[in-house]
C-alpha cells in the first residue's frame, strides 16, 4: 500500500486517502424508512498543486484533482452502493500551518441499485443508475515527516436532475480521517485579478425531464439567457440575468398527481409552456472554469408553484474568447427541477 502511494504521489504531485463513516439525511417525509444503517465513504484523491498558476494569487494554496470515491449507501437491498469519479478543487480558509480547507467536486456516479416497480419500489429516491456526484468538503491535515494526517467532515449528494424519475436525490454527511503523502505547497508567483472586464453574454441551453406521473415520458425543455457581469477585482464577481424557458410539462400537468421532482402542486390546467424569469447570482471563477450560483424569480409561469423563486447552479468554461460551454442545474429551492446543457456567445468585453 505504501508503496502504491508513493508511486501515486510522485505522478500526481500528492495522493491521500479518505476513510469517512456517515448516514443519510432524510430530507422527505417519505424516505424515513430507507436508512438501515450507517453508510461507509472510501476516496482516493490525486492533487496537482496550482500555485504558479496565474489565477492563483487570488486563493490560498489553491489545489485541483480527481478524486475516485465508493460508498455504501445505507440500505444495501434498496439503494446498493455508489462509485464515482469526480473532478475537485479546494483551497485553505487562512494562512498557517495547518489551515482548514474547503473542497468542493462534481462528477458522474453509478449506483448500483435504481427503482424497479416490482423488483425495487422501495427505493423511491433515485430512477436511474447513472447521476450527478456533488460534494463538499472542510478538512484539516498536519505534517508528520512526508506524510501528513487529518480529519474532513463531508456532505455529499447524489441526483440525476430529473432524466429519469424518481428523482427525490439522496444527501449524506460523514466525518473521517484522512491519510496522504503531500508535497508542501509553495505560494502563489503572481496575482491575476479574476473579472478584469464587464461582459455580456447570451446563452441558448436545452435539456428534458420526466414527471412522476409514471409515464416514462420526455418532455424537452429549453432557455435563452442574457447575463450581464461587472468588472472585478475581487475573488468572487456578481450579475444579473434574464430569461425565458420553454418548459414543456407545464401543458401536461393538471390536479390529478403531485410533481414531486419539480416542487410542483397542480390545482389547475395549465396551457402556456413559457416562463419569464430574472435574478442575481454570484461567479467563482478558477481558470477559465466558473462556478455560478444564482436566485430568480418568476416574472411569468403558469406552472403551479409553491413560490415564484428558482434556483441555477452552472458551471462553464470558456472554450474560445467568444465562445462558452454551460452546465446547468435549476431548482425550486432543495428540489431538483431540471438539468440541461448549452453555448454561450460574448456579446459585449474584449478577448481573454
Amino acid at each position: 500500500m505504501l508503496g502504491c502511494l508513493l508511486a501515486l504521489g510522485s505522478m500526481a504531485q500528492g495522493v491521500e486517502i479518505q476513510l469517512s463513516r456517515g448516514f443519510l439525511v432524510t430530507h422527505r417525509p417519505t424516505m424515513k424508512g430507507l436508512p438501515e444503517q450507517a453508510t461507509t465513504h472510501v476516496n482516493v484523491n490525486l492533487w496537482q498543486n496550482n500555485s504558479q498558476r496565474a489565477w492563483s494569487g487570488a486563493f490560498i494554496k489553491p489545489q485541483s484533482g480527481l478524486s475516485v470515491q465508493w460508498q455504501n449507501l445505507g440500505n444495501t437491498d434498496a439503494l446498493g452502493h455508489a462509485t464515482a469519479v469526480n473532478y475537485q478543487f479546494r483551497s485553505a480558509l487562512y494562512s498557517g500551518a495547518n489551515p482548514l480547507r474547503l473542497t468542493m467536486g462534481a462528477g458522474v456516479a453509478y449506483l448500483s441499485e435504481k427503482f424497479k416497480f416490482q423488483e425495487n419500489p422501495e427505493n423511491i429516491a433515485i430512477g436511474s443508475h447513472f447521476n450527478a456526484s456533488i460534494f463538499f468538503r472542510l478538512s484539516q491535515q498536519f505534517a508528520i515527516q512526508r506524510s501528513r494526517l487529518g480529519w474532513v467532515l463531508s456532505f455529499q449528494h447524489y441526483s440525476n436532475a430529473s432524466f429519469k424519475t424518481p428523482n427525490l436525490g439522496l444527501n449524506y454527511t460523514a466525518l473521517g480521517l484522512t491519510f496522504g503523502l503531500q508535497p508542501e505547497v509553495h505560494p502563489p508567483q503572481s496575482t491575476d485579478y479574476t473579472y478584469p472586464e464587464s461582459e455580456l453574454v447570451l446563452f441558448g441551453i436545452l435539456g428534458s425531464k420526466q414527471l412522476n406521473d409514471f409515464s416514462g415520458e420526455n418532455y424537452a425543455l429549453g432557455t435563452a439567457e442574457l447575463v450581464y457581469t461587472p468588472k472585478s477585482k475581487h475573488l468572487f464577481a456578481y450579475h444579473g440575468f434574464i430569461n425565458t424557458t420553454y418548459n414543456g410539462t407545464i401543458p401536461t400537468q393538471n390536479g390529478s398527481f403531485q410533481v414531486l421532482d419539480s416542487a410542483i402542486v397542480p390545482s389547475s390546467l395549465s396551457t402556456s409552456p413559457w416562463q419569464i424569469g430574472v435574478g442575481i447570482g454570484m461567479d467563482f471563477r478558477v481558470g477559465k472554469t466558473t462556478v455560478s450560483l444564482d436566485q430568480g424569480w418568476y416574472l411569468k409561469s403558469d406552472e403551479a408553484l409553491e413560490n415564484s423563486r428558482f434556483n441555477q447552479l452552472m458551471v462553464q468554461h470558456s472554450v474560445t474568447p467568444k465562445v462558452k460551454l454551460r452546465v446547468m442545474l435549476r431548482s425550486q429551492l432543495t428540489v431538483a427541477d431540471f438539468m440541461a446543457v448549452g453555448v454561450g456567445y460574448k456579446l459585449l468585453g474584449k478577448s481573454e
